[in-house]
């Protein structure tokens, strides 16, 4: 269990606050466009990331909007993000994430870069809280 405390954490727009919901294991690489790609590609290892964090939303601010549950399923993998409103002051973030080990002909390369690309897109979700 980890605790702590942010300050200037999000992008102040007006009497609003766009914070990301996962702060601490969000995806950011993509595998790089290979048009004519000509051989098979490999990954040589498979993963399973789950994150469960509850955020404590400040007193003098609401909720306006949070991102959408989020379910993608492939052969290279699958994901899984869900933000929920616990009450007016904790919002519950859950992730899955798992990369299967895996050899892929050449052919499934350009489907694998839009399952990581969506994977970055939901990863870095942002809330809304507005400012009272």
């Amino acid at each position: 269990k980890l605790a702590f405390s942010a300050s200037n954490y999000g992008v102040k727009a007006g009497n609003q606050l766009l914070i990301p919901v996962n702060a601490f294991n969000n995806s950011t690489s993509v595998p790089s466009n290979s048009k004519n790609r000509k051989f098979p590609f490999q990954r040589e290892r498979g993963f399973l990331d789950v994150d469960e964090v509850t955020i404590v939303v400040p007193i003098t601010s609401e909720i306006e909007f949070l991102p959408k549950k989020v379910e993608l399923t492939s052969k290279f993998g699958s994901y899984f993000m869900e933000v929920v409103k616990v009450d007016a002051n904790h919002i519950s973030f859950k992730r899955k994430y798992e990369l299967y080990k895996c050899d892929f002909p050449k052919e499934d390369y350009e489907l694998y870069r839009n399952f990581i690309k969506e994977v970055n897109k939901q990863d870095n979700s942002k809330m809304v809280l507005k400012y009272n």
